[in-house]
């Protein structure tokens, strides 16, 4: 089963930053399918920790800063499942600030 959100739907109080720190924070074990305009990545947590994020042309740290800071992000959790390599080994709580402050950054320039 899919769960669907989007940061300009029915849960845009909470951002997928939100719902990664609270997965995190919970130890849970989740996929995140994240569809950023017309790009398809994914972000692996296991047992809280980040430990892989991919999509066409990033992986690592890049990728998921590009999927939890572009505008208008749709994301899906999904059950589990080990991905083929661990491309992130810093914290959790580093890689959520990092992008805490890339979007901050975003905030600030003019429309």
């Amino acid at each position: 089963m899919h769960q669907r959100f989007s940061s300009h739907g029915a849960l845009k109080r909470l951002g997928l930053l939100d719902v990664v720190k609270l997965e995190c924070k919970s130890g849970n074990s989740r996929i995140f399918e994240v569809f950023a305009g017309d790009v398809r990545g994914e972000i692996f947590i296991k047992e809280g920790v980040i430990i892989h994020a991919i999509m066409p042309d990033r992986r690592g740290q890049s990728a998921f800063t590009y999927l939890t800071t572009t505008p208008g992000a749709v994301f899906y959790l999904r059950q589990y499942v080990e991905p083929i390599e661990r491309s992130v080994d810093r914290q959790w709580e580093f890689l959520v600030m990092e992008s805490a402050h890339v979007l901050a950054q975003l905030a600030e320039l003019p429309p």
